[in-house]
């Protein structure tokens, strides 16, 4: 298997135009972070590094039409909620929420 390192280029700040954290470059350093942590769709953090310059683009696009249309979808909604045992009193749980 053959990795590309395609790393976007930061993107000028452009005065004119209204800023947004969802570049896709802060969105290709976002994924890129080694996180251990999985979500909701099971994909590990190794698979999320190696698409990151491939889906940082799309992503960008989805985010400024869910902030353009003022809607989130259902799906970014769900989120499931585990209970885990404190370790110094098994009375009292901690709830951990996954959100998708």
């Amino acid at each position: 298997m053959r990795i590309y390192n395609v790393t976007p280029t930061p993107e000028p700040a452009n005065t004119m135009a209204p800023q947004s954290h969802f570049t896709e470059y802060s969105i290709f350093r976002a994924l890129v972070i080694k996180s251990t942590a999985g979500g909701l769709d099971n994909l590990p953090y190794w698979f999320l590094k190696i698409a990151a310059p491939f889906i940082s683009m799309p992503l960008s696009y989805l985010f400024h039409l869910s902030l353009l249309q003022s809607t989130v979808p259902a799906q970014w909604k769900t989120s499931s909620i585990t209970p885990v045992p404190r370790l110094n009193n098994l009375r009292h749980l901690l709830t951990i929420g996954l959100s998708q």
